[in-house]
């Protein structure tokens, strides 16, 4: 079965992510994963259960996060889906990486608030290895609405080297049942001509079997300036940007670049990394 990854911290902002992961596991018909950060002053997993009453606060803090932990998988599993949790002390964010497989999950749903930064949910070092990951992050803020989740605007330089991960991206669209629509930013210090824009477009569809997929070309003096103009007159539910090399996007799990994109435009934006790191 497909598994989707939930990082929560119990806040209304992790809740609307895990309303989303809701939604989409429906579509998939995928099992949803829980993890909690929780904070202990010693390797909590290796101490005796005497020795615990030496921290009865953290001992409380655990309990209280099981408890909740449960609720939620039981409010889950009312709308039909499988559900479970992980509860992860702070000695083993090192081991995160294994929730993160590619072979497991297929996609990681994160609650962001557009200001502070989706490494509040983990720490930088958690987040360090979630930023090589090579599964689709859908980061979501509070206010962002999981039932308007209809179409999809994916901005690519459709270059060579980003077309794998537009396929992916691609196909996880359409597993979703998303309308997908295309964007090219044109921008000054890389100029092209509309019919070799056309052309690059054309040949990162050629292997897909499904109807004409709608595309625009925006000029624009940097790539952000040109998702803002095709945001004016469109209104997509979900962004998603594939771009490399020297771009100004180049890297969405930077927390810098994700959370201006959330920030300015509140939109949910869908990213991937085009070079995974083992």
């Amino acid at each position: 079965m497909r598994k989707i990854l939930i990082p929560v911290d119990f806040s209304n902002i992790s809740k609307n992510a895990v309303k989303y992961a809701v939604e989409i596991g429906k579509r998939l018909n995928a099992e949803l994963v829980l993890i909690h950060l929780i904070s202990t002053p010693i390797s909590w997993k290796e101490i005796s259960l005497k020795n615990e009453d030496l921290y009865p606060e953290v001992r409380s803090q655990l309990n209280s996060a099981k408890d909740t932990l449960n609720r939620m998988v039981m409010d889950i599993t009312k709308s039909g889906i499988d559900a479970s949790y992980s509860l992860i002390y702070d000695s083993e964010i090192g081991e995160l990486h294994k929730y993160i497989n590619a072979d497991i999950y297929q996609l990681i749903v994160m609650g962001t608030n557009g200001e502070v930064g989706m490494e509040q949910i983990f720490g930088s070092n958690t987040f360090n290895t979630l930023k090589h990951s090579s599964i689709p992050v859908l980061a979501v803020r509070e206010n962002n609405d999981c039932r308007l989740l209809n179409e999809i605007i994916i901005a690519s330089d459709f270059q060579e080297d980003s077309k794998p991960t537009f396929d992916l991206l691609f196909k996880f669209a359409l597993s979703i049942k998303l309308r997908v629509k295309l964007l090219y930013i044109n921008v000054p210090y890389n100029f092209k001509e509309t019919p070799e824009i056309e052309l690059s477009i054309q040949k990162f569809m050629e292997d897909k079997v499904v109807d004409r997929v709608e595309t625009f070309i925006v000029d624009a003096l940097n790539e952000k300036r040109g998702i803002a103009i095709y945001l004016a007159k469109e209104k997509p539910d979900l962004i998603a940007t594939i771009t490399h090399g020297r771009s100004v996007i180049n890297n969405l799990f930077s927390p810098s670049i994700t959370e201006s994109l959330l920030s300015t435009f509140n939109y949910p934006v869908l990213s991937i990394n085009m070079n995974p790191k083992s």
